[in-house]
């Protein structure tokens, strides 16, 4: 691997790069500027992304996934390259690209396309989880114990991989019972993805647990209390919902709840009902901090059934302490809706066309 550095003097320039078979155009990834590569500098490129530094592939991806959004760039060329990420083992990479493949999982994949891009989530993750091990072990670096709270939260919440969400279950059952306790660092992720194919008697648990700890353990509260979202059951999403604006959630928290539950397939609609419902009693009565806080969750109600209604609903509703935010978000919305759209009708191709390599 060897660099080449070339200063541009004009709108245009050219350089060769004798017998290359790959190149990346932003060396240490210490250029300012995006790089718009065509199909087959990202095939020659999709093969090789170990020989980057990982800023670089950093750089890369966060470089394809803007170009996808602003459709600059087919979302099959930010599909090729997380391909080429089999086995990643750098943290910074495998959050950045936690978060982008989160995105497409709330936002873009149809219930059609849902087994494809399952399987493509969990083989670009699952080889890291299986060389870490579920157990921390002594002589784990903070990147290392970051590194199996990321795989085992990607594999279960966007792979939806059936062996780790039973573990993750049955670890935190035990840390609820007379078990061994898990470690804080796996503590809150063991807690969402156990929930998610949890049952009403498991809900009940995390309901005790949060006020158990409400006084004497502000993580551990905080953890069963965000576990309650994770639960996928439309009874329990239901229940969260209307819990919201009870006794059961303390008022500074609500906001927060309300922007996860707001951000996530299965829990939005419930949580876009009960905003409408108790919008002029509770929340338009909340701080501007809170307000703003749920303005921005609404923001993320990408649905074309949705859509239009959060829109309308924001405009109706612009009172001065929120009307900066309420703009933002309605703005957010719009181009975030007709992306998540189109992206949609891309995914299935992009992901068949990799389908064989990854």
């Amino acid at each position: 691997v060897r660099r080449q550095r070339m200063v541009l003097a004009g709108r245009e320039g050219s350089v060769t790069l004798p017998g290359a078979r790959w190149y990346f155009p932003n060396g240490g990834a210490a250029g300012f500027y995006r790089c718009a590569l065509d199909d087959r500098s990202v095939t020659l490129l999709a093969g090789e992304l170990q020989r980057l530094r990982p800023e670089e592939r950093l750089v890369l991806l966060d470089d394809q996934w803007a170009l996808a959004r602003a459709r600059r760039a087919p979302l099959a060329r930010f599909v090729e390259l997380v391909a080429g990420l089999r086995g990643e083992r750098d943290r910074a990479v495998l959050q950045l690209l936690s978060g982008l493949l989160g995105w497409l999982s709330e936002h873009v994949v149809t219930d059609e396309g849902r087994t494809a891009f399952d399987r493509f989530v969990d083989r670009i993750y699952r080889p890291e989880l299986e060389a870490l091990g579920w157990d921390p072990r002594p002589d784990d670096s903070s990147d290392e114990r970051e590194k199996r709270a990321i795989c085992i939260s990607a594999l279960g919440t966007k792979a939806r991989a059936e062996d780790v969400r039973r573990e993750a279950r049955r670890r935190i059952e035990a840390h609820l019972g007379s078990g061994p306790r898990i470690a804080p660092d796996l503590a809150g992720v063991l807690a969402a993805v156990g929930a998610i194919d949890g049952d009403s008697a498991l809900y009940e648990r995390y309901v005790a647990r949060m006020k158990e700890s409400a006084k004497a353990d502000a993580q551990e509260e905080s953890r069963f209390r965000s576990g309650l979202i994770d639960f996928a059951d439309d009874v329990l999403v239901r229940r969260t919902a209307e819990g919201i604006f009870t006794d059961l959630i303390r008022e500074q928290d609500r906001p927060l709840m309300l922007i996860r539950m707001l951000g996530l397939r299965r829990a939005r609609e419930q949580a876009w009902r009960v905003v409408r419902e108790k919008w002029d009693e509770r929340v338009a009565t909340m701080d501007p901090g809170g307000k703003q806080s749920v303005v921005t969750g609404i923001g993320q109600l990408t649905p074309r059934k949705l859509a239009p209604d959060a829109i309308a609903f924001l405009r109706d509703r612009q009172t001065p302490d929120i009307k900066e935010t309420a703009t933002q978000a309605i703005e957010r919305l719009r181009l975030d809706s007709a992306t998540a759209e189109r992206m949609a009708a891309e995914l299935p191709e992009a992901l068949e066309r990799v389908a064989e390599r990854v």
